[in-house]
């Protein structure tokens, strides 16, 4: 039996979790985000391939003007110290308007090198990245299938380092290496880049493997840094696909208002209504999980890499869900290049792709303390 102290501890725990929610400073945050992406695109989502560099560098600007590269970096080394949360708040909004932009990355590219880097790191990259004048790029896969820590081969041991699947490879300034040790730093006159087998399915993201010199690796932290890295990543793909989910869904919804077959709104149809209010069910609730995650991180909870492992496993799932349903709710036009919903089901897709399978982080997670019930 519990003892009054304790039940009214955990009285008091569930309490915070029931009323979890963004701070007012996140919010504003939020709107500031949402705002500028609105401007920025026009509110249009991007179509033309050809597009994507010129969008990608005016996005690096405008996001880089609300300091978006040092949200998540400790004042004490000249960041903001706003956290994971407030970083996957920005997230959000990106994968809600398949923006590309490279801020997301040297944001937690940054907060690498301040948490782990020594001082000659901090000193050659720390205040570029936290400009947002330096790119990086995290070279961890080197399979397929192979992405986390635990399936690292490459050593500092090794002479050159193969990687494979770098987002931002081309125009990274350095690189941030998965080996067996932990994390590695290879500044980009160290890499040696390889174009895709395959040209990538989300344009907005492309990528490219890399050759890496390892006699020129600066060691940047062991495997628990190695880890922490990779869960951070694992939350912000996720709320990223969230993003991307529930701009699908939105679309839908506006279109069912707008488009009539048999004289009225085919909203007002019963199979229309019951395929939308699925896909709501599905997303609503997928931003709070990974917001959870988010600040799991943040306070270094025990159960913070159990939730980077299901959010990344359940939002992604969701979120491709979501967006392959909106295709088909839109009939005919859902799967032309010139209407825009195809990049959002592909930014869903991109992301379940990378940092594991859901299949694989599900086992993992299974493996992993879980929070208080």
């Amino acid at each position: 039996m519990l003892s009054e102290a304790s039940a009214s501890q955990r009285t008091r725990l569930c309490r915070t979790r029931m009323h979890f929610d963004l701070t007012d400073e996140q919010k504003q945050f939020e709107d500031a985000v949402e705002r500028l992406l609105t401007d920025k695109l026009s509110g249009n989502i991007l179509t033309r391939d050809e597009a994507v560099p010129g969008l990608a560098a005016a996005m690096d600007e405008a996001l880089k003007s609300l300091a978006v590269p040092a949200i998540l970096v400790p004042e004490a080394e000249s960041g903001l110290g706003m956290g994971l949360l407030t970083l996957a708040v920005a997230g959000e909004a990106l994968g809600r308007h398949a923006a590309p932009t490279s801020a997301i990355r040297s944001a937690v590219g940054a907060w690498a090198i301040a948490s782990y880097g020594d001082s000659t790191l901090k000193a050659r990259w720390l205040e570029p990245l936290l400009a947002g004048d330096a790119k990086v790029g995290f070279a961890f896969s080197e399979t397929s299938d192979h992405w986390n820590p635990d399936e690292w081969r490459a050593s500092l041991r090794d002479s050159r380092a193969n990687k494979r699947c770098i987002e931002g490879a081309a125009d990274a300034d350095l690189f941030i290496v998965g080996v067996e040790e932990g994390l590695c730093l290879v500044a980009r006159d160290a890499a040696e880049l390889h174009a895709s087998e395959y040209p990538p399915l989300d344009t907005s993201r492309p990528h490219a493997g890399a050759m890496l010199e390892m006699a020129d690796a600066k060691p940047l932290g062991g495997r628990a840094a190695a880890w922490r890295l990779y869960d951070a990543l694992m939350i912000l793909a996720a709320i990223d696909a969230a993003g991307a989910g529930r701009a699908a869904l939105d679309m839908s919804v506006e279109y069912a208002k707008t488009r009539v077959q048999f004289g009225r709104p085919i909203g007002s149809f019963q199979a229309i209504k019951h395929a939308l209010a699925n896909m709501a069910v599905d997303i609503e609730p997928v931003r709070f999980f990974c917001w959870y995650a988010a600040h799991a991180w943040d306070v270094s909870a025990p159960e913070a890499p159990w939730s980077a492992a299901l959010a990344k496993a359940h939002a992604t799932d969701v979120a491709v869900k979501t967006a392959r349903a909106a295709v088909e709710a839109h009939g005919g036009i859902g799967y032309t290049w010139e209407y825009p919903l195809h990049l959002l089901l592909k930014r869903a897709m991109h992301d379940r792709m990378v940092l594991s399978s859901p299949t694989q982080l599900r086992a993992r997670a299974a493996s992993l303390p879980r929070p208080l019930t």
